[in-house]
């Protein structure tokens, strides 16, 4: 298997398991975490897709770059909120 093939098997199997709702209440630290619904702008994929986006610039800067790309600019999130 070539590395872009198992490259692009990691991605896949990451994306099913940030997208597994058991996977969120088996590891999260407290019951209330993430259990807001609506008002929330940062949902735990997008948390965990940041972080692991690896943050090279100022944080403002990432979370505005992040959620062009990802939200197409739709969101804004300051770094407190973050």
């Amino acid at each position: 298997m070539s590395k872009i093939n198992r490259f692009k098997k990691g991605i896949q199997s990451s994306n099913q398991i940030i997208d597994d709702i058991m996977f969120l209440y088996k590891f999260r630290m407290k019951e209330t975490y993430f259990t807001r619904v609506g008002r929330s702008k940062m949902k735990f994929n997008d948390i965990v897709l940041f972080i692991l986006n690896f943050v090279k610039k100022s944080l403002q800067i990432e979370l505005d770059d992040f959620f062009n790309k990802v939200h197409k600019g739709d969101i804004t999130v300051t770094k407190q909120a973050f």
